[in-house]
């Protein structure tokens, strides 16, 4: 798919595949969690031709309903109840979320090494997802000395990563607290519909 303008329909669910890779230890099955324990209708499947499960969750954005197929390549994303018939399908994704730890330097630089190799993937719309916000906030409250900052990655640091590799939005959220979750799905949404502008950026 490409970046043009999407215009989604208002009479009608509109589908997005989002596909989320995460440098290791980042949260993303966590992530995927939050964002399943708060909808209702929640529907688990696997891909075609894969072991790999993944869920579709419903959306409502500026009066648009969207059904949400998130999948990672984790194989640890919750399962369907063994007693219910697990839907198989095939599809092409949308959207993709990279997302790292925003106590861990390394895990951006383990993004650094994906981006470089991404020439199948290069036309998707891209969104940059800092998680464990959390953790750096319970630092910035605690911690009265520079001790340990540098583990942590900064909120400019991640946007100049963004700008470098051409992701139009960049959010961070805490899938533990649930922290911009939301914002999360919104800058998936908003970047498949081809909303960018300067790259603009959702804050906490």
């Amino acid at each position: 798919m490409s970046k043009h303008r999407r215009w989604p329909a208002t009479d009608r669910p509109n589908y997005i595949n989002i596909l989320i890779y995460g440098a290791p230890d980042c949260g993303v099955t966590r992530l995927i969690e939050n964002i399943m324990s708060h909808c209702n209708d929640v529907r688990i499947h696997k891909e075609f031709n894969s072991g790999t499960m993944a869920c579709q969750v419903p959306f409502q954005l500026d009066g648009c309903l969207f059904h949400l197929r998130i999948c990672d390549l984790s194989r640890t994303t919750r399962l369907a109840n063994e007693s219910n018939d697990v839907m198989v399908l095939k599809y092409e994704i949308d959207v993709v979320i990279y997302c790292y730890s925003i106590d861990d330097n390394d895990s951006l630089t383990h993004l650094i090494n994906v981006l470089n190799e991404r020439d199948n993937v290069d036309d998707l719309p891209s969104v940059l997802v800092g998680n464990k916000l959390d953790l750096r906030n319970r630092w910035e409250i605690v911690q009265r000395s520079n001790e340990g900052r540098a583990s942590f990655v900064s909120h400019q640091k991640a946007a100049n990563f963004a700008e470098e590799f051409a992701l139009s939005w960049l959010v961070e959220c805490s899938a533990e607290t649930g922290q911009s979750v939301r914002e999360v799905l919104e800058a998936a949404v908003y970047s498949f519909c081809g909303k960018k502008g300067k790259r603009k950026m959702l804050e906490p």
